[in-house]
C-alpha cells in the first residue's frame, strides 16, 4: 500500500502561508519508490493571498546558505505546483498521506488546494501525523542525509524514519509471536506432564486397594 509522505517550507505557519517549496516521497513500510520536489514562485503566492510573516523571514536568516538558496530560488507557479502534486499522489495509487504535524505541511496543502477549487485526492481520515508516530516509539538516531529544511531531504528523512520504526514494530511482533508459541509449548508440556502423574498416581492407588484387598482376605 503506497503512501506519500510530505514536507513544505513556508515563510509563514498560519492558516495559508506562502509555500516555498513542496517535496514528497511515495513510500511503502519497506522502502522509497518514487521522489518529488518543486520550487514555487515567492511572487506569485503572494498575488494570491499567501502570507509573508517577518519572524519566519528572521528564522530563515539563521538557517543553512543551501537551505535557504533551494528554498528561495523556485520558479513554478503555485496552482501548477499543486496540481504536480495532486498527479504524483494519483500517478502512484497512493492511498495515504504523511507529514511531521498534523496541524501543518497537510493542512497547508490542503488550505492551498482548496483556495484554488482543486479537490483532495486524499481522504480526511487518510490524513496522518507522523510526529504523533514518531512520540509513540522509543527515541532513535538516524543520521540526517541532505541538507535540513530542504523539502525533499525532509521528507526523505521522515519516510526513512517510518520505514525503521515499521521494521522495529514488525520485529517486536515476531518475538512476541515467538515467546506466545513458547508459552503455548510449555502450557502443553505440563499437562502432558500433569496427565502422566495423574496416571501413575491412579494406577498406584488400584495398586494399593488390590493389596488391601488381599490383606483383608489372608486375615
Amino acid at each position: 500500500m503506497n503512501k506519500i509522505m510530505i514536507d513544505c517550507e513556508t515563510l509563514d505557519i498560519g492558516q495559508r502561508p506562502v509555500l516555498l517549496s513542496i517535496g514528497a516521497v511515495v513510500f511503502t513500510e519497506s522502502q522509497i519508490h518514487e521522489y518529488f520536489h518543486i520550487g514555487i514562485d515567492i511572487e506569485d503566492s503572494k498575488r494570491y493571498g499567501f502570507t509573508v510573516s517577518q519572524s519566519t523571514l528572521d528564522w530563515w536568516d539563521q538557517q543553512d546558505p543551501a537551505a535557504r538558496a533551494d528554498a528561495f530560488s523556485g520558479g513554478e507557479k503555485i496552482k501548477a505546483a499543486l496540481q504536480a502534486l495532486v498527479y504524483f499522489f494519483e500517478e502512484n495509487k497512493c492511498t495515504e498521506i504523511w507529514s511531521k504535524g498534523s496541524l501543518a505541511d497537510i493542512r497547508w496543502i490542503n488550505n492551498a488546494l482548496d483556495y484554488f477549487g482543486i479537490e483532495r485526492p486524499w481522504k480526511y481520515y487518510k490524513e496522518f501525523c507522523f510526529r504523533t508516530l514518531l512520540k509513540s516509539v522509543p527515541k532513535f538516531d538516524m543520521p540526517f542525509l541532505g541538507v535540513q529544511h530542504n523539502a525533499l531531504d525532509d521528507a526523505i528523512h521522515q519516510a526513512k524514519q517510518f520505514i525503521h520504526i515499521k521494521h522495529i514494530q514488525r520485529e517486536q511482533a515476531h518475538i512476541q509471536r515467538e515467546q506466545a508459541h513458547i508459552l503455548i509449548e510449555q502450557g502443553q508440556r505440563f499437562n502432558e506432564m500433569a496427565q502422566k502423574v495423574a496416571d501413575l498416581q491412579f494406577k498406584l492407588l488400584q495398586k494399593d486397594e488390590a493389596c488391601d484387598r488381599i490383606l483383608f482376605v489372608d486375615l
